[in-house]
């Protein structure tokens, strides 16, 4: 029977090659030689031209309905049908100028025409079967190879720029951010050294924060999801055959029912050709003896039995050869000259040639898919490595957007919550508001470490809004040890700290936020961060910061506290 991946194999263009030129060309040679010179007994040079002229044209042929034709239309359903019709007219016209060009030179008296075509087209269509049947799985490996190529060569690509894209991505961070605020922060630094009411200052603060600080944040913090690697295609690679794998297991290289009907059509076609219809139909019964010769040989091998390829292609002959003996002796009884009895010897070809030929489809479609295999998992590897690598660029933009939404975002917050506390705030207030200014100055004047120690970052966050709002942190044993293990969970825990306190002063006018973390299970932290600024609207807008909670916590939420005239956000952070 043919199975699917055959018929599969069929519709594919990849089989219009040179494989497939290389394929033919012995059967046309062969043939031509043992049926147009022995069969009618004319040693005549002009046979060989007549071979080489119509094998040419046909090639011509091949390479036309190619670039004309497959091209364009393969890839849809019909596509075999496709391939069929186009082998079937190529061989049919050979074989019809083999005719002519046998008339013209006088090497025949006369031509059935509607033989040479059917003929012509049969051939041609048993030997793209063949083809396919010996080929096939080199075809789909061939196909299956470039597309792994392909991913194998965007990710080679990947790896190669991983860290130069890194310190790129890092420095155009850095660029970018104190580009668009240091300018700006300085002017104000400036200003408000020597202009003793703030109001302008304080209006400009506001604006930093409104048209620069969140749109960059928000710019950050879309852009984590984005990586700008493009891959480089690879040249394509030359793969080299073997016949037979090392130290073949015999046994899964014999396959009787996968080379029956090749066999058989092979010998019903020698058999016609030389004998006629009668010895044809009956070579189909014959063949039986010769597949169940095979089974039988194949019954007999160990399971275990392995052998070098030289021996194993020997091995595959003389089961083909004994094979054969079923069918070629009873056939020999048809035969009325010596050169029909030769000629019946190709017999010995087909059928030897149809056992090593589905051993080497065998052995190709393991030695395929050990290679697919292999490829696949360094695939599979080399797709770690890059997201890794995605992970760190992800945590190079985050980090940059905590530094903005959150380190930036909060020291302006309370340089304006001090300047904004009376119309001629005094000197102190001012320069408290300008080492506000001076943290968010220095934050941007460095990349953003990844490692955070959350002792000194939770005392900046109290030196930050110190003398606006009480800050105080409960951190138990329990979650403290799982934090010293896991930096993200440190970073993250900085960044909601940062963002609570924030919008509790900036949004609630908050006196006092009160920070408890602890660990409800192994591997998660339960954080609770209340205030006691004004209630919160219940359809407010999410912004950034809720966006930032979305992706870093587990779950989160944020609800009023009417028993303690509180506000409550609590969230779940695994570590």
């Amino acid at each position: 029977m043919i199975s699917r991946n055959i018929l599969r194999s069929v519709g594919r263009k990849e089989i219009w090659s040179w494989a497939l030129f290389w394929f033919a060309l012995p059967f046309y040679f062969l043939l031509s030689f043992f049926f147009d010179v022995v069969l009618d007994k004319s040693w005549r040079i002009e046979w060989l031209l007549i071979a080489v002229a119509t094998f040419g044209v046909a090639t011509l042929l091949g390479f036309a309905a190619k670039f004309l034709i497959i091209n364009k239309f393969f890839g849809t359903r019909s596509a075999g049908l496709i391939n069929f019709l186009l082998v079937a007219v190529i061989g049919g016209t050979k074989n019809v100028l083999v005719g002519g060009l046998s008339l013209f030179f006088g090497l025949v008296d006369s031509v059935d025409w509607a033989f040479r075509i059917y003929g012509g087209a049969g051939l041609a269509i048993g030997i793209l079967i063949s083809f396919v049947y010996i080929l096939g799985t080199r075809i789909d490996h061939k196909a299956t190879m470039v597309e792994l190529e392909a991913a194998r060569a965007n990710l080679m690509s990947h790896r190669a720029q991983a860290g130069r894209l890194l310190a790129e991505e890092q420095s155009l961070l850095l660029a970018k951010t104190q580009t668009l605020l240091l300018p700006r922060l300085d002017k104000i630094q400036r200003y408000l050294s020597s202009n003793p009411a703030p109001s302008k200052a304080v209006h400009q603060l506001r604006e930093i924060i409104q048209k620069q600080v969140r749109p960059l944040s928000e710019s950050l913090n879309k852009a984590a999801n984005r990586l700008i690697v493009q891959p480089e295609l690879p040249a394509p690679r030359r793969n080299r055959y073997r016949l037979l794998q090392d130290r073949i297991p015999l046994k899964s290289m014999i396959n009787p029912s996968s080379m029956s009907v090749l066999l058989m059509l092979g010998a019903w076609s020698i058999s016609y050709i030389i004998l006629g219809f009668s010895a044809a139909n009956w070579s189909l019964l014959f063949s039986l003896g010769s597949l169940t010769v095979i089974f039988i040989a194949k019954s007999l091998i160990p399971v275990s039995f392995r052998t070098k390829p030289g021996a194993g292609v020997w091995m595959l002959s003389l089961i083909g050869f004994i094979a054969t003996n079923p069918l070629y002796w009873p056939l020999k009884e048809f035969s009325q000259n010596f050169e029909q009895d030769m000629l019946l010897l190709l017999l010995f070809l087909n059928v030897i040639g149809c056992v090593v030929g589905f051993a080497y489809s065998r052995s190709f479609q393991l030695d395929g898919l050990e290679m697919v295999n292999q490829m696949s998992r360094d695939n599979e590897a080399l797709s770690r490595e890059i997201a890794l690598f995605e992970q760190q660029m992800w945590i190079a933009r985050r980090n940059w957007s905590f530094v903005v939404h959150g380190t930036v975002q909060g020291a302006l917050t309370a340089a304006i919550t001090r300047l904004s506390g009376s119309e001629n705030p005094e000197q102190y207030q001012i320069d408290l508001a300008l080492e506000d200014l001076a943290r968010a100055t220095k934050a941007l004047s460095k990349t953003p470490e990844t490692d955070i120690d959350l002792t000194p970052a939770f005392q900046d966050l109290i030196t930050t809004w110190s003398g606006i709002c009480t800050v105080k942190f409960n951190v138990t044993d329990r979650a403290t040890r799982a934090l010293a293990r896991d930096p993200n969970a440190r970073m993250c825990l900085n960044e909601i700290c940062k963002e609570a306190v924030s919008n509790s002063v900036r949004h609630g006018e908050a006196k006092q936020v009160t920070v408890q973390v602890d660990r409800s299970e192994d591997d998660l932290l339960i954080i609770e961060i209340s205030n006691n600024g004004r209630a919160i609207d219940p359809l407010f807008t999410p912004g950034v910061g809720s966006a930032m909670l979305e992706e870093i916590t587990l779950s989160w939420s944020i609800s009023n506290q009417p028993a303690t005239a509180n506000v409550l956000l609590k969230a779940s952070l695994p570590v």
